[in-house]
Order: C-alpha cells, then structure tokens, then sequence
C-alpha cells in the first residue's frame, strides 16, 4: 500500500513552498498534492524546516512560508495525503533498454524514440530494461568504462512534457538531434533526476504503472538523499 503519511505539515508546507505553483489562486488539493509529488520524485529541495513559532525565516521566504502553512491548514493534512497518494498512483513508468536508458540518465538524451504517440503528460519513473543491445553496450562501455548501464530496474524520474512526429529541419536534418530518429515519434523527456541507487523491478511494454511497493521504494531512495 502506498502512503505518504510519513510528511509532516510542516514538511508539506515546505515542500509546497519551494514549488513553483501559484499559492494566491486558491489552489485544490489536488494542485497542492501534484506540486509535492514532483518535488518528490524529481528530487527538487524542499526549504529546510525551521522553528515556525519563533518565525526564524531566511530572508525573502517568510510570506511564502506562511502562506504555504495557511494553505496547508485550511486544506487539511490527511486530505493532502489522500490526494497525494492517488497522484503518486497515476505516475507512470517507461522501460527502455541499455545503452539507451543510460543516455537518457547520464548523457543528455532528452527524445525517446517510439513507433507510437503518447498522450501521457506529467511524472514517470524510467526504467532499464533486462534486455539490452550488447554490441551498443560495448560501444558505450569503451566511449565511458563509468557510465552506469544497470537492468532490470527503475533508474531515474523524470517528467515527459511533448510527444511530435520525426521531421526534417531547414538544413535537411531530422530534428531532435543527435538522437532523434526518423519515421519515428519523438517523446520529449525533461526534469531527468537519476536515482542515487538503482530499485529493482520488472518491466512492461508500453507506459505501465508502477506498484505501490516500487513508488514506496522510490521515495524512500529519495528521501535518503535529502
């Protein structure tokens, strides 16, 4: 079963602070518990916690701290875990084999290329497959002997944000270079945040959804590096 009860107010305060989402809008829960979920699994700080009764606040923060406390308050703790835990569930997972799965992690490669579109937006959690193509595997081991190349595991998050068709630029090119391909969708990754250690699991085909235990295992390697 997966729960987030373990996030303090205090700690969901800090969290929502140290997001991007607009706090004077009136926010749900829902806004609140998909801002936190990405601070989660994209490994994105939260602002330490201080004393609030002594109100000792780094210079700049205080309105947002207070605000974001306020906010907490009047949506209610155990909602907000609620609405967080259903969010978390909707993450995706994305397999992709070795040597490709560690370009995505390590080297920069921000375009998967499928034979199909997606209309999935938001969090995914990308996974490396048990198989791999062993002769670009060499290649890669002789161009980096350092670049990890794990299998059969969740690796890193990441957010996908685009999906496009393969197409020529101006200078006759395919777009998304060097690692686009053509006659093949383009799915535009961002917000890569590599594991600090690998979580085993199966995969699937397709985008699948993680099990609670693996989401559970996630966040506690991301706590750990907090």
């Amino acid at each position: 079963m997966l729960t987030t009860s373990w996030l303090t107010r205090d700690e969901l305060a800090d969290y929502l602070a140290a997001s991007p989402l607009p706090l004077t809008l009136s926010p749900t829960p829902q806004d609140v518990a998909t801002a936190v979920a990405e601070d989660l699994l994209t490994h994105r700080l939260p602002w330490p916690t201080l004393d609030w009764e002594a109100g000792r606040y780094p210079e700049g923060t205080r309105d947002r701290r207070l605000r974001s406390r306020r906010l907490v308050d009047d949506l209610g703790v155990d909602k907000l875990h609620d609405a967080l835990d259903d969010v978390l569930l909707s993450v995706r997972a994305l397999t992709i084999r070795q040597p490709w799965a560690g370009a995505v992690t390590h080297l920069g490669k921000r375009t998967e290329n499928r034979s199909w579109r997606s209309g999935y937006r938001g969090l995914v959690l990308l996974h490396a497959a048990k198989e791999a193509d062993t002769r670009l595997i060499t290649q890669a081991r002789q161009s980096d002997p350092d670049l990890p190349l794990h299998r059969q595991a969740v690796i890193a998050t990441a957010k996908i944000t685009g999906c496009h068709q393969a197409r020529r630029t101006e200078q006759g090119g395919i777009c998304c270079s060097p690692w686009g391909e053509p006659g093949l969708w383009h799915w535009e990754i961002k917000a890569v945040h590599p594991l600090a250690r690998p979580v085993s699991c199966s995969g699937a085909l397709n985008l699948w959804r993680p099990s609670a235990d693996v989401l559970n295992a996630v966040l506690a390697v991301e706590e750990e590096g907090r």
